[in-house]
């Protein structure tokens, strides 16, 4: 969900485009959410996975034909306080590290690089992704605390040290 969590209306077509009269038993939409941000105080689910349930709620497609791989455990619980019917629940595995991310470890060109700890000068933190809130909060807040000397950052490709 890392891809659309900023705009729904893209999930949401995806969904309109896809979207049978009747599914087949064993057809599933998969789906991963392993950044459960953006929570409000006293809320066990996030704003992705509100999205996520009013999204397949808005295009009338039940949550129980989607399957959700996530790290979070317990996610299913968020589920049931936006899903009232037990029975339109989707199926979710919480205890999954990375499911469809290429981390390159399988890959021929995979290098092993041999890395000095000791040689590390500075910290360093890279935000390339979509642009989105918590980068924004974060990069401003190194901005202006003058951090950029005591943490090597690049935020959507621009080096700033």
């Amino acid at each position: 969900m890392l891809e659309i969590d900023h705009d729904f209306d893209l999930l949401k077509q995806q969904l309109l485009d896809t979207k049978k009269p009747i599914f087949e038993p064993k057809d599933f939409y998969l789906a991963e959410d392993l950044h459960g941000n953006y929570y409000l105080p006293h809320c066990n689910y996030s704003l992705t996975t509100f999205n996520l349930v009013r999204t397949f709620q808005e295009v009338d497609i039940s949550l129980n034909r989607c399957i959700i791989f996530t790290n979070q455990p317990g996610y299913i619980n968020g589920l049931k306080a936006l899903i009232a019917d037990t029975k339109e629940l989707p199926i979710v595995f919480d205890d999954c590290w990375s499911v469809f991310d290429n981390n390159c470890l399988d890959t021929p060109a995979w290098q092993d690089i041999d890395i000095d700890a000791h040689a590390i000068q500075r910290h360093a933190l890279t935000m390339l992704g979509e642009p989105r809130v918590h980068r924004n909060a974060l990069y401003n807040h190194i901005q202006k605390n003058n951090y950029f000397d005591k943490i090597a950052t690049s935020y959507r490709g621009v080096d700033e040290g």
